[in-house]
């Protein structure tokens, strides 16, 4: 669910943290049902007033989650969960501590293929749900971890793993329809 509120210029605001004072109304966190709320008037009427939209809202909306998404992996990191780069992740992968791959979504096919392989036996043999995380191009796994051309990368579990998943399956419902 996405949290909607007034800004003091009566402007529509998207509050992602949840935080922001003053009545708010909710939305499933699906691009295509905010759009229909902004079409049919729905946060005009649920706030009972007239409102200002901004025409690149739903773009707004996941510009934020995906920074949302890189503060998680970035936090992630600081905690010392991340590895990076093919052979740390791959070394990572055979001793059992990852939970979470994470691959750029402009990695070449055959090296994240070889990996996502790896980690998809890996805990299957072992019985545990192995997610894959490709929502973020190189340049934000980059910013987020702080290095140079990050493609792969691999997170331990943890309290951080488990924030940065959620802010990852926000995002991934953002970017689906609700009818998917």
């Amino acid at each position: 669910m996405i949290r909607f509120v007034v800004g003091p210029d009566d402007t529509l605001v998207a509050d992602l943290a949840q935080r922001l004072p003053g009545r708010g109304v909710w939305v499933d966190g699906h691009r295509d049902l905010v759009l229909t709320a902004v079409k049919k008037g729905l946060f005009q009427r649920s706030l009972k007033r007239p409102l200002k939209i901004a025409p690149d809202l739903t773009e707004t909306i996941e510009r934020l989650l995906v920074a949302d998404v890189r503060q998680g992996l970035s936090l992630a990191n600081k905690a010392g969960l991340v590895a990076t780069g093919f052979g740390k992740v791959e070394a990572e992968l055979g001793g059992g501590r990852v939970q979470v791959l994470i691959r750029a979504q402009d990695a070449r096919p055959d090296g994240a293929g070889k990996l996502a392989r790896k980690f998809l036996a890996i805990a299957r043999d072992r019985g545990v749900a192995a997610q894959v995380v490709d929502e973020l191009p190189s340049a934000d796994l980059s910013l987020a971890i702080g290095g140079e051309n990050v493609i792969h990368a691999a997170m331990a579990a943890g309290g951080q793993c488990r924030s940065f998943m959620r802010r990852v399956l926000r995002l991934r419902r953002f970017r689906t329809t609700s009818t998917d």
